[in-house]
């Protein structure tokens, strides 16, 4: 007769259907077995670390917060070597960014804008020091002397307001200290011969008042190489913060916080998948480029003032910003060196963009944050304010405009059109949210913000460089209907009400359940590359169910939820490609997805951890028509599963010092292409497509025995793995003349380095 043994506990059974089938056999006992072995185990270990936020305006345990969110401090940062936002999506399921510094696409859930004009806002909002970005040309930043970045999930449209249909990220760097003078330096290099340099002091002046600098600059050669020898894909950029804090009494302190950086690296670099290019069909093999200044380039500068002062029966806060930047990004956009192809047409192709942006942004928000009895409130004012211009160019070589226009140019010439944009934005926002303690577990949580956005919007379409009277070939509309050489402006207001409900159940310490109703919106605007074409607004309604739960006295946490939302009016911009001309057209839609995120920490001993991220998806259009074709009932081309485990070993060699060991494995369901695609459409094929992607990154460090000391090997891609990050064909039309333009671009190789680093 077999004995049972009760395993109802979360964590009971969370081990339970981990036990092997070979140990099933022998049924409970097996599983009793191991459950009082870990008991054993776990017995001396420590805690797993508190991580507060400030998700909801106001300093709380993560355990606290009924929001999806991933936040990652410094020392994860360091340990893994992500130095971006960008570099986060790695690490976040349902986060993607690109790979591109100007012009970075943000989407989480599947939720995002394809449209890169002006005249279009992001979909997730982003704040460094509590200062919303408001044009992702200037979001992403390098990682340098950060405290944590929070990645919030879902709408955020309350507490956070414009721009947030899909989230928020929001980036703390670390404030000056006045209590200790402290710096470090750290060095890195890899077999791409990378010269990463950081360096950071606090300085105390005194008992009230301290400054803080740091400096980070990261260069490294490129990666994919060219017939010439060349390799395309170097990176260059520099950055540095001044932060100075002062505590003007025992309510009060204020801190002003200067940022700069500077970008001047390779574009994105296209590699020809078209069988007559140097590699042929293959987006790992050599490429070339005949794009003469493959450059992306940015000069970024930003201020910040943040004021907080106690009065007592709340703490009120002041936060204003200017930021203003520049870029300019020209990439190749077919991937091949014309003066090297022997075959057809190929030799008279050329053809490359060029997107040049100018942006100045003011930001103030003024909240007050307390408590009152059972309430806990938050009550607040923002505005925002936006000048920017964008132009936006296509070069063409003049053999192509003649063959598409039947008429006679010099040749090896550029044919150019542009379209110049400007922008005026004005967004005012008032906002409140009421935290109400029903009873000592239970909490009820009502938000609203009202928003008014107006935004004025130009376009000045110029004649080619050629000959007025020639229709233009890239920014042709199909009605053939073009204002040139005038400026065209245009003006509208959008107001909007975002609401947010809550309510979270504390069952015990370190156990509770939430259950979230929240909306986010998206201001409407303009396509900036057709003429009087505009956007509605863009919301997003989610129902949220949570759990966030501590196990054997906080050395396991659990946390996850389900979700659903609805995606209004989706706004973005689709290329079609005609016999002769193509044009960027207007498109909106809605959407419906259902998920699943899930976050494990166990310290299994007090020197091992675990983790293990996963992110579920299933989204598809449920009203929406693209290029002519109804896509309806087709997914959004999110993957859907995305996950990442690590584990994390620490052994204390006492006068020897310490290692540290790191790894982690991020996987990737293929992404679902649509009728839609250029691969369905045009049958475009090449390695990879359609492949889960798989990548393993390790870390191995020494600290001495005062910790001031470390030394690190490290790499990234482990195995080497190849894949197809992205595709495109400007003019995939030309298809039918025998000329395929098609191209990828690829993810990073094996990266293997050295880091020192040195604290004082």
């Amino acid at each position: 007769m077999s004995q049972s043994y009760p395993c109802a506990s979360a964590p009971c059974a969370l081990v339970r259907d981990a036990v092997p089938a070979t140990l099933k056999k022998n049924h409970a006992r097996s599983v009793l077995a191991l459950m009082v072995a870990l008991s054993v185990t776990s017995a001396n270990a420590q805690q797993i670390d508190e991580v507060v936020v400030t998700a909801q305006k106001r300093s709380q345990d993560l355990q606290d917060v009924p929001i999806a969110i991933s936040a990652f401090n410094q020392e994860f940062l360091y340990t893994t070597g992500v130095r971006s936002i960008s570099g986060l999506e790695e690490f976040t399921p349902g986060l993607e960014g690109g790979t591109s510094v100007t012009q970075p696409r943000y989407t989480i859930r599947g939720i995002g804008t394809s449209d890169f004009g002006l005249g279009a806002d992001p979909a997730v909002g982003v704040y460094i020091d509590g200062v919303y970005v408001g044009r992702s040309g200037g979001a992403d930043l390098p990682f340098s002397d950060i405290e944590l970045v929070e990645v919030l999930k879902g709408p955020q449209g309350t507490l956070f307001g414009r721009n947030t249909a899909a989230g928020a990220i929001q980036v703390r760097t670390v404030a000056p200290q006045t209590d200790s003078f402290e710096g470090s330096i750290r060095a890195r290099t890899d077999n791409y011969d990378q010269r990463l340099f950081e360096g950071l002091v606090n300085v105390p002046v005194s008992d009230t008042f301290a400054l803080r600098f740091n400096v980070f600059s990261n260069e490294r050669d490129g990666t994919v190489p060219t017939v010439s020898g060349r390799h395309l894909g170097n990176v260059d950029t520099f950055t540095w913060r001044a932060s100075a804090l002062w505590e003007f009494n025992d309510r009060g302190r204020m801190r002003y916080t200067y940022d700069n950086n500077e970008v001047d690296q390779d574009a994105a670099s296209r590699i020809s998948i078209n069988d007559v290019s140097p590699a042929g069909n293959d987006p790992f093999g050599v490429t070339s480029t005949d794009v003469t200044l493959n450059q992306e380039r940015r000069d970024l500068e930003g201020h910040g003032l943040q004021i907080n002062y106690d009065l007592g029966f709340a703490e009120l806060e002041y936060i204003g910003s200017y930021r203003e930047f520049d870029t300019r990004n020209q990439q190749d956009e077919e991937g091949y060196d014309r003066a090297l192809m022997d075959s057809g047409l190929y030799p008279l192709v050329y053809i490359d963009t060029v997107n040049t942006e100018d942006s100045e942004q003011h930001y103030h928000e003024l909240r007050l944050t307390g408590d009152k009895g059972s309430l806990q409130y938050t009550v607040g004012l923002n505005y925002y304010q936006e000048d920017g211009f964008q132009r936006s160019d296509v070069n063409i070589s003049t053999e192509v405009a003649s063959l598409l226009r039947g008429v006679a140019l010099p040749p090896n010439q550029l044919w150019n059109e542009n379209y110049d944009n400007t922008l005026k934005t004005e967004s005012f926002a008032v906002f409140g949210d009421v935290i109400w303690a029903a009873t000592d577990d239970l909490n009820v949580t009502v938000g609203l913000r009202y928003t008014d956005d107006s935004k004025d919007f130009t376009w000045l379409n110029e004649s080619n460089n050629w000959d007025s009277s020639i229709a233009d070939i890239a920014f042709n509309p199909a009605d053939g209907h073009l204002i040139k050489d005038e400026v065209i402006a245009t003006s509208d207001s959008w107001q909007d009400l975002s609401p947010r409900v809550v309510v979270d159940y504390h069952f015990r310490d370190g156990l509770m359940a939430f259950v979230s109703l929240a909306q986010g919106y998206k201001a409407g605007g303009f396509n900036a590359l057709a003429q009087g074409s505009r956007y509605d607004e863009e919301t997003v309604d989610n129902l949220e169910i949570g759990l966030r739960s501590e196990w054997w006295d906080r050395r396991l946490v659990l946390n996850g939820s389900v979700y659903h939302y609805n995606y209004n009016d989706r706004q973005g911009t689709v290329f079609v490609a005609g016999e002769g001309s193509s044009s960027y057209q207007t498109t909106t839609g809605d959407a419906e997805g259902t998920g699943l995120d899930l976050e494990v920490t166990w310290l299994m001993i007090e020197s091992l951890t675990a983790t293990l991220r996963y992110g579920y998806l299933d989204a598809e259009w449920t009203d929406f028509e693209s290029g002519g074709l109804d896509l309806t009932g087709e997914a959004l081309g999110t993957p859907e599963h995305q996950g990442v485990v690590a584990l994390d070993y620490a052994q204390d060699f006492g006068r020897f010092g310490r290692i540290q060991f790191h790894i982690d494995h991020t996987y990737s369901s293929a992404r679902p292409l649509s009728s839609n695609s250029l691969e369905q459409r045009f049958n475009i094929t090449y390695e990879t497509l359609g492949d889960d992607i798989n990548n393993t990154n390790a870390r191995l460090s020494w600290f001495d025995a005062s910790d001031k000391f470390e030394l690190a090997l490290w790499s990234r891609n482990l195995f080497d793995n190849e894949y197809a990050t992205s595709s495109g064909n400007l003019f995939p039309a030309f298809l039918a003349a025998g000329v395929d333009l098609s191209f990828t671009e690829r993810n990073l190789p094996r990266l293997v380095g050295l880091e020192a680093v040195y604290n004082f």
